[in-house]
């Protein structure tokens, strides 16, 4: 069971892993989500809506539905991090992560000793991944770094060099916003798109996995251009998008 639930075995088995996004806090929706096929469900403890409560409930629900529980924390805080695997995710992703020493910190927050620092006590984790969960935890748990500002790009050679380090993940928008362009998932720029490239080229190099928040129109795209961890869906835009469109249905 607990192999089943690496995000890296899922990306060496299925060579892409496709992802959902919950910035909302309902258990249902992540747990329904979850069983629908995604490699990952990630709970957005950064921007998202969920309580410590939610997000407890959210990583059972996804557990349960078979694919692998992701969070997004709200900073680089060993302490959350810490919290968020003990409560049973298989990894996190770090937001605004743009130097070697920042990264260095998200993989000592994600591994216990020697690799890290993480302190014992998986009490929600023990419960799903099975009572063995510390003699295997450090071989499946992912410290997933950001890469979301120039200053990252420029680093990301320092970045990627950091052991421990076998994901990264770009936030486009905010990526977009740290060139002076506007936020969003793609945009034809020379400089943001010369960005993904070196991102993509970079991680080839250093044998790193390249991530990217996606959306399933730009995902092919993505795929093409050579990420391999992509989130497609988001609770919130499925939720707009799908009332929108009924109540269009109907205006004359």
């Amino acid at each position: 069971m607990s192999r089943s639930l690496s995000l890296l075995d899922r990306i060496e088995t299925n060579r892409i892993a496709l992802g959902a996004w919950m910035f909302f806090r309902e258990a249902i929706v992540a747990g329904t989500v979850s069983k629908l096929g995604y490699d990952f469900v990630c709970v957005d403890m950064q921007h998202g809506m969920q309580s410590f409560d939610d997000l407890t409930k959210m990583i059972g629900a996804i557990h349960h539905g078979g694919a692998v529980p992701l969070v997004r924390s709200e900073s680089c805080d060993t302490g959350l991090a810490g919290r968020y695997l003990d409560a049973g995710a298989a990894g996190i992703i770090f937001p605004m992560v743009n130097s070697k020493e920042q990264a260095m910190v998200c993989v000592q927050a994600c591994h216990y000793p020697p690799r890290g620092e993480r302190s014992m006590g998986a009490i929600g984790a023990s419960l799903y991944f099975g009572e063995d969960y510390f003699d295997f935890s450090n071989t499946i748990t992912c410290a997933i770094p950001m890469i979301e500002t120039r200053e990252a790009v420029e680093n990301i050679d320092s970045i990627l060099e950091v052991d421990g380090i076998d994901v990264v993940f770009v936030g486009p928008s905010d990526l977009a916003i740290s060139y002076g362009l506007s936020p969003s998932n793609d945009n034809p720029d020379p400089s943001f798109q010369a960005a993904l490239t070196r991102i993509v080229e970079r991680c080839n190099a250093h044998g790193v996995v390249a991530g990217v928040y996606s959306s399933a129109q730009v995902a092919q795209k993505r795929i093409d251009s050579g990420f391999r961890l992509l989130s497609i869906s988001t609770d919130w835009d499925n939720a707009i998008d799908g009332f929108t469109v009924d109540l269009r249905s109907l205006e004359s």
